[in-house]
């Protein structure tokens, strides 16, 4: 290789080295995500009294998600600014979507109510007797009157599984659910607790509902066939 060749790879590896320096200075040419701090994460902890007795619910009893209103689909905890208006608190999520959220708190607290047993979707092939279906349509700040109220929501439907003496699901009773609390700021520990303390309160009213119920009295009429079990979409962010 001659001197000439030496020097002009030479010159060439110095420009090299000086335009990637330059770009360096300049900063990275594509950003992935932004500097902003990750959200803060929140879960649902259950609040069964350590003491209670438990009772003779239906078994084994399968608990589904509950199906979300479109509101509640996202891991964002939803504020309901209007009849028609809704946002989410900044910088804060659920660690899953509410439903699911849900889903979780309800079969910890009728597996710690119930003598019996209790499933969820994943044990779907281990067999059921009773069916427990619903609709979260709750779980959220209300701040449509001027005030901010953590509300939270939920329509359930227990069916009796089919057998061979009723080959068809057998509708045991409908109920709606509702608790709320106010809230004295929107900060997102204060909500999530607040909204943790409404859904406990559900849980609550749920166990006492079904420990009410007749199990072997006669199919009301006029009650819907259970769905097909689905799971909702998690959207992330809107």
């Amino acid at each position: 290789m001659t001197l000439h060749n030496l020097r002009s790879k030479a010159a060439t590896a110095a420009l090299g080295l000086a335009a990637a320096l330059g770009l360096a200075a300049c900063g990275p040419l594509v950003e992935f995500g932004d500097d902003s701090p990750p959200p803060h994460l929140y879960a649902l902890r259950s609040a069964a009294p350590q003491d209670e007795t438990p009772r003779a619910l239906p078994t084994p009893l399968l608990v589904t998600t509950p199906e979300p209103i479109a509101e509640l689909r996202p891991p964002r905890i939803a504020v309901f600014t209007s009849l028609t208006g809704v946002s989410y608190l900044p910088n804060s999520r659920w660690i899953d979507p509410p439903a699911r959220l849900m889903a979780r708190l309800l079969e910890e607290r009728l597996r710690h109510a119930s003598t019996g047993v209790v499933l969820s979707p994943r044990q779907f092939e281990v067999g059921y007797d009773y069916r427990l279906n619903s609709r979260l349509v709750g779980f959220h700040v209300d701040a449509r009157n001027g005030e901010h109220v953590a509300r939270v929501a939920l329509e359930v439907m227990l069916f009796r599984a089919p057998s061979q003496k009723s080959p068809q699901p057998r509708a045991l009773g409908t109920a709606h659910f509702s608790a709320e609390r106010p809230l004295r700021s929107v900060d997102p520990d204060h909500v999530t607790e607040t909204l943790n303390a409404a859904a406990n309160d559900i849980a609550t009213q749920l166990v006492d509902w079904i420990a009410r119920q007749n199990v072997n009295a006669p199919a009301q009429p006029g009650m819907p066939v259970p769905p097909t079990e689905t799971t909702s979409p998690d959207t992330g962010s809107r």
